[in-house]
């Protein structure tokens, strides 16, 4: 059960992490002038070559998180039918 607790969490701090940072990828796409901005703002703030790369690595948490939550949800309704069939 604490597995399914931990899976759960890491699910939605990733979700979360990877909104966080596709969302300051289009910030940052949308606020620079032209290409060399937009790579310096988001070499500084972002740790990316540029915002199109920051948000691909936001996206690419995001799909990672919702995968570890669908294997949380299959191993919560597995240990709940465990569960079921142990009380009979």
């Amino acid at each position: 059960m604490l597995m399914i607790k931990i899976g759960k969490f890491v699910a939605f701090a990733g979700i979360a992490i990877g909104l966080v940072r596709a969302l300051a990828g289009v910030v940052v796409s949308v606020l620079a002038d032209d290409a060399t901005a937009n790579a310096a703002m988001s070499a500084k703030f972002l740790g990316a070559a540029n915002s199109d790369a920051a948000i691909k690595i936001g996206l690419f948490y995001m799909f990672i998180a919702v995968g570890i939550g669908l294997l949380t949800a299959v191993a919560a309704a597995v240990a709940k039918s465990m569960a079921k069939t142990d009380g009979d």
